[in-house]
This record gives structure tokens, sequence and C-alpha cells, in this order.
């Protein structure tokens, strides 16, 4: 609506670059590293609760520190990707305390996987390869992960992110087309 302010966090960049590539000063040039637009990020972002979370000091939310859990990406193979709705159960009906390095007390139900704006809430667009602090989240594959949320022009579909750059995309439900992470309040 008109006359409302949209809160959103800013990118982190603090330096700016020109055409080429080469690092310029940032003073007057409108750039992202210049400008630093948004909410200021509390440090830390990201804080590890030694029992297998990560709370988020933005969101409040509280992350899966293993990202390549196999007990909740079944895929059968070495990459373990997994279809989407199996993705969904496992991770809301089964992960718990004891599992995935997970020992904060939950229990089934207590989990989910993140919607699309959660999912992309964690990009940090100052890393590439994966697009994600790799140091406090482990083993983030540079991959597609899916997010809870159905792409509502495309029903049989739904919204992912792929760590490697950071874009959100799409896939059919039914292909082993995503790895799995989680969340919860």
């Amino acid at each position: 609506a008109q006359g409302q302010t949209v809160l959103l966090s800013q990118t982190g960049q603090t330096m700016c670059w020109d055409e080429e590539g080469v690092e310029i000063n940032c003073a007057g040039t409108g750039h992202d590293g210049d400008i630093r637009a948004g909410l200021t990020i509390p440090e830390p972002r990201f804080v590890d609760n030694g029992d297998g979370t990560v709370t988020d000091n933005i969101t409040n939310l509280i992350w899966l520190q293993d990202w390549f859990c196999p007990d909740i990406n079944p895929g059968g193979s070495n990459t373990q990707r997994s279809r989407w709705q199996d993705a969904v159960d496992l991770t809301h009906q089964t992960l718990q305390d004891g599992i995935c390095g997970l020992t904060d007390g939950s229990n089934a139900n207590d989990w989910r996987i993140p919607n699309i704006k959660e999912l992309l809430s964690v990009v940090d667009y100052r890393l590439c390869d994966p697009t994600i602090n790799n140091f406090i989240f482990h083993n983030v594959r540079s991959d597609l992960y899916w997010s809870s949320t159905t792409n509502e022009e495309i029903p049989r579909t739904a919204w992912q992110v792929n760590f490697r750059d950071g874009k959100d995309t799409f896939s059919s439900k039914i292909f082993l087309a995503g790895f799995a992470t989680a969340v919860r309040n």
C-alpha cells in the first residue's frame, strides 16, 4: 500500500567494483556498497546453538545446522536429492532430537521445510558456490533446496533456491530435484 515502508535487511556488501570488476571507491557511486540500504544486519547474524541448530538473529528462526542429512534427503543415491513431498513429510514428521545431529530436545512435528522467503533470507549475496555461510551451516550443497511454497501458476511445481548462485526457480514436485533443510520457530 502507498505510504508503507517495507523493511528489508542489507545485503552486507560494503565494497564497489566497476564494469571490469576492478574495485573502486564507493563514495557517491549509488552502488549497493555505497548506499547499504536496508536494516543493519546484527552481528553475529547467525548463532551456533551447540545443539545441531543455528538461530538467525534477524528472523529469530531456528535452522537445522546440517544441510545434507540423509534422514530428510532420502533420494536413494549418493546425492540424496529428494522429491518434494518426501522432503516435506520426512522433515515435518520425523526430524527430532537424535536425528541429523540434533541434541536440542525437539520433537517430531516441530520442524518443517522453509517457505521460499525464509529460504531466500539466508542467502548471502557476498558469497557464491555456496551462497551461504558454510562455516556456521554445515554440509550445504551448491545445489537446489526445496521450499514448502507451491508455484500457484503451475501447482505441480514448488519453489526452490539454488545455493550455487542464490537464485530462485521451481521444479516438478515428483522429480528428485532438490535437497531438504529444516527450520522451526
